[in-house]
């Protein structure tokens, strides 16, 4: 009786700590599928469409951004769109992507870009030194630096321009 009434209380220690983790599967669908979208859409408007599934979409795009087997233009727009929630957990996330030299140099330019709109006002001395670490990256610098100059440009609460035509380009080749 007492092995039952220990593993009883095991599992629900350990299952209910991982079960409030996961990610609702249909949420987690409906979402991918808007990111999957093919066309080129506006970043405010693949933000609204998330915004209405689900009111903390984070979680959400960080498993998209992660997941083995998705496009790498899924990951892209879902990596650019945690700039509109910025929390500590994303910050350190975004950081963690920009420093990954396995990843591909587009997801880490988006993470940049990312990174530097939903980070820099809140931070403008933190970001910048994060980020000028990664200029000596030949890869890394032009968007480092385009990024911090949008944002300076832009202000508060905006999210960066298009890419410009050249810099696709580039991104595709990177492919």
């Amino acid at each position: 009786m007492k092995t039952i009434i220990k593993f009883i209380v095991l599992f629900l220690f350990t299952g209910s700590a991982s079960w409030a983790q996961s990610l609702d599967t249909a949420t987690y669908n409906r979402i991918k599928s808007i990111i999957l979208q093919t066309g080129h859409q506006q970043v405010e408007e693949l933000k609204t469409q998330v915004d209405q599934i689900t009111s903390d979409p984070a979680p959400y795009l960080k498993s998209i951004s992660n997941e083995s087997g998705v496009r790498i233009y899924a990951k892209e727009r879902a990596i650019l769109l945690l700039q509109f929630y910025p929390t500590e957990d994303i910050e350190t996330f975004l950081q963690q992507k920009i420093g990954d030299d396995a990843a591909p140099k587009s997801l880490r330019n988006f993470a940049v870009r990312s990174y530097a709109n939903g980070f820099y006002w809140r931070n403008q001395t933190k970001v910048e030194g994060f980020l000028k670490e990664f200029r000596s990256e030949s890869n890394l610098r032009t968007v480092v630096d385009r990024s911090l100059e949008e944002v300076k440009t832009n202000g508060p609460g905006k999210s960066f321009q298009k890419p410009k035509p050249d810099e696709i380009q580039r991104q595709k080749k990177d492919r």
